[in-house]
């Protein structure tokens, strides 16, 4: 075997080690060192050199320079190491490339190295610190001034982008978090949390054993933990979701706006659409601090910028319309619909209520109370024994009054009955004398007092048109009787006339 040596007194023996070679090379294809293929080359470096190896290529103005080249059975398939110079002589790039001719190895190199610090992979001229023409595969993850800042899991299919952004090392899966701590505590290797999709600094931080969640926007579903099927849209939507015990599972909550449903702190099925909408702020101390033992609410509706601003427990709520039930704070089973409708203090702990508006009044346009079955228009105060009521004059169309049962009893056709006791006219006329109005009909004094009741006064006018009916008929029949008495009398007349007319003429 063959061995051709430059060896110096740092040269280890049994290894082959490039320590220093100078060589000249003042044109193309000199200064070269050829071997056979079974022969070996040792270089070292000689004492006071400073560097490994230098190779020196003179001649040079601008262009290209191949300084190191490997090329197999003089084919021109080649892998070289060179340098690219402007026309001052200075350095353009470094490059690193092969697989071509000699004289196109620059042009299309697999790597170029700038003066500045620039890379380029692919491309012949870098502008950016790193600059990649194809594609890129990786594991693991990138990090960014030594922190992570995108990780893949391939086993597990998360995708996680943003400092500190959920963990590879849990066994979630099928997670994408973006932003920085989205999804953070997903590094619990016991907990399995899969199908989140957390997108917002902070967005879902605290969510573990959670699934099937969607949080957009800045802290967005901070405080949840193991709350599932929820929808978060807005920054500090959904917030405190589970804050209140942090082991709570509050499920299928739609929250979309800025703070919606933002000191919810336990609960589930709410949908609260609009900037604050069901914030329940009312749990407030100092700053943001929450009253950790409320806020827990369930099949809550609040639609609108505000709406159930305040309100912080109680369910089936619904909230429609911009700061539509804001002060109700503990109330069940409302119902608030128009701006501002039942936002006035006197509405705080109500429940069963209907409001109808479009101000704070606290006379609503329409008010209803569910749990009495009660409906009052321009009034708040249906009185008890009336379903509906209205303060105001009305005027319709038609009214169809409909009596409950048979009618028996109410509608008076028991006027007409064998047993019924009509009042003789003498009694009427004896009871008019004295109260001033007919007997079973109120007075100008009470109706004033408790007004009237239109179904009972109908019945009670039918009463006494059929009661009038009745003297109609009675007088009839003395009418009838008195005809005929007077038709008997007229011919009893006529005949005594006529006999005195025959008397007279005899004489």
């Amino acid at each position: 075997m063959k061995t051709i040596s430059l060896v110096s007194r740092a040269c280890k023996s049994g290894i082959v080690v490039l320590c220093i070679l100078t060589l000249v090379a003042p044109a193309f294809g000199q200064g070269q060192i050829t071997y056979p293929f079974d022969s070996n080359i040792q270089l070292d470096e000689p004492v006071g050199y400073p560097y490994g190896i230098n190779i020196n290529r003179s001649g040079v103005n601008s262009g290209w320079a191949r300084e190191y080249s490997f090329t197999v059975n003089s084919t021109g398939k080649l892998f070289a190491f060179g340098a690219y110079l402007n026309t001052n002589n200075e350095l353009r790039y470094g490059y690193i490339g092969g697989n071509s001719t000699e004289s196109s190895v620059h042009t299309s190199p697999w790597m170029t190295f700038r003066p500045d610090g620039n890379v380029g992979i692919g491309v012949n001229y870098s502008n950016y610190k790193l600059d990649v023409n194809g594609d890129i595969n990786t594991s693991g993850s990138y990090k960014v001034e030594g922190r992570e800042f995108v990780k893949l899991s391939n086993e597990n299919f998360n995708t996680m982008i943003g400092i500190n952004s959920g963990t590879v090392d849990g066994i979630g899966y099928r997670n994408t978090f973006l932003g920085y701590n989205a999804g953070k505590s997903n590094y619990l290797a016991t907990e399995n949390g899969y199908s989140n999709t957390f997108v917002g600094s902070t967005a879902g931080v605290n969510s573990q054993s959670a699934y099937y969640n969607t949080f957009l926007g800045s802290y967005a579903g901070e405080s949840n933990v193991k709350g599932s099927q929820n929808v978060f849209l807005g920054a500090l939507a959904g917030r405190y979701i589970d804050y209140a015990n942090g082991s709570g599972e509050s499920n299928n909550n739609v929250f979309l706006g800025y703070q919606a449903g933002f000191y919810t702190a336990v609960g589930s099925g709410n949908v609260f659409i609009g900037r604050a909408s069901g914030a329940g702020y009312f749990h407030t101390e100092k700053g943001e601090e929450v009253n950790k033992d409320a806020n827990v609410s369930i099949y809550n509706t609040a639609i609108g910028d505000m709406a159930g601003l305040y309100h912080n427990s109680g369910n089936y709520n619904v909230f429609l319309g911009a700061m539509a039930g804001r002060e109700n704070r503990t109330g069940e089973r409302n119902v608030f619909i128009g701006y501002a409708a039942g936002s006035n203090e006197n509405i705080q702990n109500i429940s069963h209520r209907l409001y109808i508006e479009n101000s704070s009044s606290e006379i609503p346009l329409i008010y209803g109370e569910f749990d009495k079955n009660k409906v009052g228009i321009n009034t708040n105060s249906v009185p008890d024994g009336y379903a509906f009521a209205v303060k105001g004059k009305a005027i319709m169309e038609g009214v169809k009054v409909e009596l409950s049962g048979d009618g028996t009893g109410v509608w008076p056709d028991y006027v007409f009955s064998d047993n019924y006791k009509l009042k003789s006219l003498a009694e009427v006329e004896e009871f008019v004398r004295e109260n001033r109005h007919l007997p079973e009909i109120p007075s100008a004094k009470e109706v004033e007092q408790n007004g009237i009741d239109v179904a009972e006064m109908d019945a009670k006018l039918l009463q006494k048109v059929e009661e009038l009916t009745l003297y109609l008929i009675e007088q009839n029949k003395k009418m009838e009787i008195f005809e005929k008495t007077v038709k008997s009398l007229q011919e009893e007349n006529r005949q005594l006339r006529q006999e005195v007319s025959e008397l007279k003429g005899k004489q």
